[in-house]
């Protein structure tokens, strides 16, 4: 297994986009298109923020994926920069793959100068905690979804 940055792999970013829009987006916005959806976060990418797609494979496998971006809550906050799109295959949960993946952001985040990275949940508010995140405060983003927002020193 591996972490590697897809930015500039259309095909890897294409599957990403699709494993987070599944796992992350229709369990919380059931009616979100994904054609709509997609053309949106792919220009969401294309800004100046030093954004990371990390993809952790096996055999070339997406089995998990993770980004860095400026703001996950659309909403003009001054936190900034955000864990987000963090998505493992079912299959390949519990094995701390996901941890691999937070710590590949954590790094980028702070090579990047930052000292805290910041992150939403709707739904896995224990397992953030469970790894030593604060919570921070209830938020509702763009979209009007409620969310909390929870941060951690890098």
């Amino acid at each position: 297994m591996q972490v590697i940055t897809i930015n500039n792999n259309p095909e890897l970013f294409k599957k990403a986009c699709r494993l987070i829009f599944d796992s992350t987006v229709l369990p919380v916005r059931p009616n979100v298109d994904w054609d709509k959806w997609f053309t949106a976060i792919s220009a969401r990418f294309q800004n100046k923020f030093p954004t990371i797609w990390a993809l952790l494979s096996d055999d070339g496998e997406l089995i998990g994926t993770i980004n860095m971006i400026e703001d996950d809550l659309g909403n003009g906050t001054t936190l900034s920069p955000w864990l987000g799109g963090f998505a493992i295959k079912p299959a390949y949960r519990g094995r701390k793959i996901g941890g691999v993946l937070i710590e590949a952001v954590k790094a980028k985040a702070k090579e990047n100068g930052y000292s805290k990275l910041y992150l939403r949940t709707e739904t896995t508010s224990a397992y953030y905690k469970h790894l030593g995140w604060s919570f921070v405060e209830k938020a509702i983003d763009k979209h009007g979804t409620a969310t909390e927002v929870y941060s951690i020193e890098i």
